[in-house]
């Protein structure tokens, strides 16, 4: 058999072949190969953060089901297969949100050599490039085949970096960050803000007493802010003085 390897470009997948036909064995072992992660990324699904390490893929049964032509139980078999004590080549972490496939001894497949020596950083850069917008539209896909209707909107004046710290507090007591709680989450921080509370406050509260909620028996967890002093009215206060 010959020895060493060849290159084979990402950019493999947008030939008008490669999705043609119901794929062999091979065929989606290798398709995980070009899908895995180049480096480290991080991606948003429902406003929680999503990092993914290089020789990672992050896709469900569904989705591989459709793009290898598949039934999602030979899907589920082939991956088994794969993650058994025999073979070993991928670790599954299935998760409510999404889920995800490591290549074990990705760098195996990545080692440096007389390939890597003699592509230059503009190749580097390139295939960096089109791993991200592709990883970026599978995350979409899968969104989509988990049938995520929306996703939950902050407003502005909400701190984006305090509302993830809240939401990995509610993550860590089992409580399902989903998108009609997280909805009503907001509506009621909208409303304790109408009353005149610190909405940011008030998350930054719970977080530090590690609670999933901002309200404790129907009412904010921090005492009444101040309310705001009269307007000053000079003639009054004169007219008063003097008694009239």
């Amino acid at each position: 058999m010959p020895e060493g390897y060849i290159k084979l470009w990402r950019s493999s997948i947008d030939n008008k072949f490669y999705f043609a036909e119901p794929f062999t064995r091979w065929q989606a072992w290798v398709d995980l190969l070009l899908l895995a992660q180049y480096k480290e990324s991080t991606f948003f699904i429902r406003g929680i953060p999503i990092t993914l390490k290089k020789g990672q893929v992050a896709a469900g049964e569904e989705f591989l089901a459709k793009r290898w032509k598949w039934s999602r139980g030979k899907v589920r078999r082939y991956l088994d297969y794969l993650s058994s004590k025999t073979v070993q080549q991928i670790v599954q972490q299935k998760g409510q949100l999404i889920s995800v496939i490591s290549i074990v001894n990705w760098d195996s497949y990545q080692e440096n050599g007389t390939t890597d020596s003699t592509t230059d950083s503009t190749t580097d850069s390139t295939t960096d490039g089109q791993q991200t917008v592709q990883q970026t539209d599978i995350l979409k896909k899968v969104k989509k085949v988990k049938k995520v209707k929306e996703v939950c909107t902050i407003p502005e004046w909400i701190n984006t970096e305090t509302w993830s710290a809240f939401l990995e507090v509610r993550k860590q007591k089992k409580n399902p960050n989903t998108v009609r709680s997280l909805g009503m989450m907001v509506k009621k921080l909208a409303a304790f803000r109408d009353q005149g509370w610190d909405a940011n406050a008030l998350l930054n509260e719970a977080i530090c007493k590690g609670w999933q909620d901002v309200e404790y028996d129907g009412k904010p967890i921090l005492p009444a802010p101040p309310k705001p002093a009269r307007p000053t009215n000079l003639l009054e206060d004169a007219m008063k003085a003097e008694g009239l």
